[in-house]
């Protein structure tokens, strides 16, 4: 009886080692987008606002990293259990609260001293945007397209260098991404004669500079425990700490 009851005992803790192996989240997040997703050191704001309201839920994690469109594919057919930094684009799945928030801004230089009010402003100038930025931006964007060169980048530093390089006259951009590369190409020699702080005019992208993202979830009462750590988070403050992070150097306190 004690041998079979042992026996027993084995193979219940054999299956619960398999149950926890299996409970390990495979989570995805964009492709390197400093300051918010730093691919190299694993950090970067959502990244540690995710960790932050993830490790409160005591599940282990492996961190993918993918471009957007992938993102959301992966989501939606299983490879990935959690998306971080997506849109409500799947009806079958369950997605947070607002997580993110980005503040775009249309930039241009001073010299070329163009004032954008409206999309059809942009009329015969070369814009550089990010990813899926025609779908972010909306029906207004998209009907003024066909009259000015569009160009999408995935690499945001490529994109800005773009801009300073002088190959396209708009940049349609996150205000942090902007400053982060601005402030990291100040070494360039290429770049640094162009770059002070009186040499770009900052407009906000008309009727809705503030583009906001989510996590996606297969499980829904995940998503729920969640946005209950995420609204503790906001609330006792640490969640506007993260978003103030400047020191790349270090994780925030």
């Amino acid at each position: 009886m004690l041998k079979t009851l042992t026996g027993a005992m084995i193979v219940t803790f054999c299956l619960g080692l398999a149950t926890e192996a299996a409970a390990e989240d495979k989570v995805a997040f964009g492709t390197s987008r400093p300051p918010y997703v730093m691919q190299d050191a694993s950090t970067g704001i959502s990244v540690e606002l995710f960790k932050r309201v993830f490790g409160k839920l005591d599940r282990p994690f492996i961190p993918k990293y993918v471009g957007n469109v992938r993102m959301e594919r992966m989501l939606s057919n299983g490879e990935i259990d959690i998306a971080v930094e997506v849109k409500k684009t799947d009806p079958r799945m369950f997605y947070s609260k607002e997580f993110v928030s980005y503040q775009n801004f249309i930039i241009v230089r001073q010299t070329d001293k163009a004032r954008i009010s409206a999309f059809a402003d942009l009329a015969g100038k070369s814009v550089c945007t990010w990813q899926q930025a025609d779908e972010h931006l909306g029906r207004e964007f998209q009907e003024a397209m066909e009259s000015f060169s569009y160009h999408e980048f995935v690499d945001q530093e490529a994109q800005v260098r773009v801009f300073l390089g002088g190959r396209c006259n708009v940049i349609v951009i996150d205000e942090k991404i902007f400053k982060y590369w601005v402030e990291r190409l100040r070494g360039d020699p290429v770049f640094a004669k162009r770059i002070v702080s009186t040499d770009f005019f900052y407009q906000p992208v008309p009727g809705q500079s503030k583009n906001v993202f989510y996590v996606g979830f297969r499980d829904g009462d995940l998503r729920n425990r969640f946005d209950r750590e995420l609204d503790v988070l906001k609330a006792n403050g640490k969640y506007d700490e993260i978003l103030r992070w400047e020191d790349w150097s270090k994780p925030p306190s």
